[in-house]
């Protein structure tokens, strides 16, 4: 079975993430202590 790069670990500039599965803060001005809120 091929190994696929998706889980393998990558590093950007000094960051290395454990996978390549990444999400944008889409939420970042609708948090409270780090978790989502409804934004009202």
């Amino acid at each position: 079975m091929p190994k696929f790069k998706l889980f393998e670990p990558v590093t950007v500039g000094g960051l290395t993430l454990d996978n390549r599965i990444v999400i944008a803060p889409m939420c970042q001005y609708s948090a409270e202590d780090g978790r989502m809120t409804d934004g009202t």
